[in-house]
């Protein structure tokens, strides 16, 4: 109770304790070793929950000022929100559906897309985000500007590309998505890797040159499918995957060698050169990496 320093910290706290409660002490058998708990109970229960975090929203969002010391970002609250969320239903799965392995399977699924939310920080759109007095006032605080400054700002919406990729390979690694058995499943999914890798390294670290961003989707497409039917594979993928590993054979140095194309383009536009000979062993340095590749 030392930590709990309002009323309204006390009155959420007590809201989520009763919400957690529940699942832990009540629906047990002493002559059963099995739980009482019904499924739909247990949906009733995990929505609750859910209810209980996101009325505790403010307070985390507190919880999260006072620890970084500025306001957090939406996508940083989200993600406390949702890993909140799924530890909180740990107790409902390992209590009383332990035996149901798609019920563990949603709840790592759950703590994992917290905990990206956490490590990545995506946008979050306006239309998607709740902003009370409290986090609007401090979103509105000129402390950041008169601290750190304006700082430059960078694309960060390729972060929901990383992360729609990482939960895909989770959920068709803990067989949510049974791209094992579906043979049009699977091509799909290797497809849909592949663009959404290839667009988040395309934003993330060459969104100047667009002259890259078609090879570098090709070429993860072509990789995530060579990975995907290598370790799943199907009738027709032994004909198909040579073409495959030979087109990515193929496009690995053409877009290597076209991306140094590149940064010696945008090297000699952005210097320009007098005669110097730091400069001057600086392009051959250059040249020389190219000559090398």
């Amino acid at each position: 109770m030392l930590f709990l320093t309002s009323k309204s910290v006390v009155w959420v706290s007590a809201i989520l304790l009763l919400a957690i409660s529940p699942p832990l002490l009540l629906y047990r058998d002493k002559s059963r070793t099995t739980s009482k708990m019904k499924a739909w109970q247990g949906y009733a229960h995990a929505a609750v929950v859910a209810l209980s975090v996101w009325f505790c929203r403010e307070t985390i969002f507190e919880a999260l000022q006072w620890w970084h010391g500025r306001p957090p970002s939406d996508g940083l609250l989200l993600g406390f929100c949702i890993l909140l969320t799924g530890v909180a239903c740990v107790p409902i799965v390992a209590l009383h559906f332990s035996h149901v392995i798609s019920a563990k399977r949603c709840i790592l699924l759950v703590v994992a897309t917290g905990l990206l939310f956490i490590l990545m920080q995506p946008p979050i759109p306006l239309s998607w985000t709740y902003r009370s007095e409290i986090i609007r006032a401090a979103r509105e605080s000129a402390d950041d500007i008169s601290i750190y400054g304006f700082m430059a700002s960078k694309p960060t919406w390729p972060s929901w590309l990383l992360i729609l990729a990482i939960l895909l390979t989770l959920a068709s690694a803990t067989s949510v998505i049974p791209i094992k058995y579906i043979v049009e499943l699977r091509a799909f999914y290797a497809i849909a890797m592949g663009v959404a890798l290839g667009v988040y390294i395309s934003a993330e670290f060459f969104l100047q040159a667009v002259v890259l961003h078609l090879l570098i989707i090709v070429t993860m497409v072509c990789a995530s499918v060579f990975v995907v039917f290598t370790h799943f594979p199907s009738a027709s993928s032994t004909k198909l995957l040579p073409w495959v590993f030979s087109s990515l054979v193929a496009l690995f140095p053409v877009t290597y060698l076209l991306e140094g194309q590149v940064r010696i383009k945008s090297f000699l536009a952005e210097n320009e050169f007098d005669g110097t000979g730091d400069e001057e062993r600086n392009l051959t340095t250059l040249l020389a990496v190219e000559g090398a590749r």
